[in-house]
């Protein structure tokens, strides 16, 4: 509000002013709201707010990284229950009629338990005794699972002996001891807990037919 005051002595109260209201214009400023702490889980309800303070009035924009097109014309954007698709790098702004805020960014980084896409070979795989053979787990995750492959082992109650502990097991030089069933187990850690996927059990047989060159070898 600005105040004009005028003194003349033929005043009746010697001032006359007026007041004339005065806006002042700015640019956008903004902050986010309700920023992941922790790790955001899939499943779980997740919202943003890019709240503004501007004049005149702003509007939202949102943005995501790797789309050319507006994300959204609002405030606050929710996933309500979020998706690992919805994983990205979120950008609002704010425009009015003085300018364009800058940018700030969220990373939705939405994590999600281990799943065995595929072991191969599937119907489990025979090979000769001194031979080498490959056993294959995919799987999926976030964070990136880890790998574990794991040999039942016999006797009286059910034991699990580690082969290997990345995708690929190659065995070589194998010997009837690796002979059995095998799984694959894939885990990772989300927010201090530990989650696994086991695959079904596949089946290593191990052979004592021998090529030639190996019974000229043995005698």
């Amino acid at each position: 509000m600005l105040k004009c005051v005028a003194i003349h002595a033929a005043y009746e109260t010697l001032t006359k002013d007026i007041k004339i209201p005065l806006e002042v214009l700015y640019l956008p400023e903004i902050r986010l709201e309700g920023q992941p702490v922790r790790d955001i889980e899939e499943g779980e309800s997740v919202s943003v707010k890019c709240v503004v303070d501007a004049n005149p009035q702003a509007n939202v924009i949102w943005k995501k990284s790797g789309y050319s097109s507006i994300y959204a014309l609002k405030d606050q954007i929710e996933f309500m229950p979020v998706k690992r698709s919805d994983s990205g790098i979120y950008s609002c702004s704010a425009t009015n009629d003085v300018g364009t805020s800058h940018e700030l960014e969220v990373n939705i980084d939405v994590k999600y338990k281990p799943q065995i896409l595929n072991v191969s070979p599937i119907h489990g795989a025979t090979v000769a005794v001194y031979n080498s053979t490959t056993l294959v787990c995919e799987a999926e995750g976030n964070p990136q699972p880890r790998f574990s492959w794991l040999q039942k082992m016999g006797g009286d109650g059910i034991e699990w002996q580690q082969r290997g502990n990345t995708a690929i097991l190659l065995i070589q030089n194998v010997t009837y001891q690796y002979q059995g069933q095998y799984v694959c187990e894939a885990s990772n850690v989300i927010n201090g807990h530990t989650y696994k996927a086991t695959s079904a059990e596949i089946s290593l047989d191990v052979t004592d037919t021998l090529n030639k060159k190996n019974r000229n070898f043995m005698g």
